[in-house]
């Protein structure tokens, strides 16, 4: 009877483990396809540029500046030279990380009290504004632009930017990177409010090394009021007005805004 109780138990066990195991096989399976068929409509032209962002955003150490911002040149060389892209959102962020990238590095040396006398940090400063300044412009233009279109319009938009017979589109289904390249642009119109405003917070940061506290704050509040969760401006702004930074909890700081508050019902 015990061995008759013990063989019952582990034939329970089996069947979990190749219950649990279908389950893994399934997702894998599901993933495989489910990812395999949003990489096989992604728009060729621009894989390059895709992989490129993938090891600036993964494979770059916090000190290779150098090789950070040799990437993204070459990212946006890619997408100034193709069609549909010369002026897309995806410039915009390149440019604001082209920006972020010097302003990193400068105060990282302030911080490590690395000397930088004034003339080389107004250098740098003016670097970052000029690329803050571009990507703010893409960025404003391309709402105007894009940012209010239906998918309907906006598929007008994107098709007749794929040329017939061109090479680069000769071993892809054409109209499902169509779609996904409408897909991506529907995101963008939700999320390029939130990039502009992290974008006028980095001009914000500019403009207060610089000296320059009554536009400054005027940046910070622009990036409030594109985007009223972003916590970095309003700590930035009560620095600069000598008032105390606001508290968030653990769950604000490592979620989401819509997942916090779901985590504290």
């Amino acid at each position: 009877m015990k061995l008759f109780t013990a063989f019952q138990r582990q034939s329970g066990i089996v069947k979990v483990l190749l219950s649990t195991l279908l389950i893994v096989i399934f997702i894998l399976v599901y993933a495989v396809f489910y990812y395999g068929r949003i990489n096989s409509a992604a728009d060729p032209r621009v894989r390059e540029a895709n992989e490129l962002l993938l090891q600036y955003e993964k494979g770059i150490e916090s000190d290779q500046y150098g090789m950070a911002l040799s990437i993204l040149k070459a990212m946006d060389l890619i997408y100034r030279n193709t069609e549909g892209y010369e002026h897309s959102f995806e410039r915009g962020v390149v440019l604001n990380n082209k920006a972020s990238v010097h302003l990193v590095k400068l105060e990282t040396d302030l911080l490590n009290e690395v000397k930088v006398n004034r003339i080389t940090m107004l250098e740098t400063l003016d670097i970052a504004e000029t690329y803050t300044r571009q990507a703010i412009g893409l960025y404003e233009q391309w709402l105007s632009d894009m940012g209010k279109l239906t998918r309907d319009e906006v598929e007008q938009r994107v098709r007749p930017t794929f040329t017939l017979g061109d090479p680069a589109l000769e071993d892809v289904n054409v109209e499902n990177v169509i779609q996904k390249r409408v897909d991506d642009i529907m995101l963008a119109q939700l999320e390029t409010k939130r990039r502009l405003s992290v974008t006028y917070t980095n001009l914000g940061v500019i403009e207060r090394y610089k000296g320059n506290l009554e536009t400054s704050k005027k940046c910070y509040e622009k990036a409030i009021e594109l985007w009223d969760r972003n916590y970095t401006a309003k700590d930035n702004l009560n620095v600069l007005l000598n008032q105390p930074v606001n508290k968030r909890s653990m769950i604000d700081r490592m979620f989401p805004p819509e997942r916090a508050a779901e985590l504290k019902q």
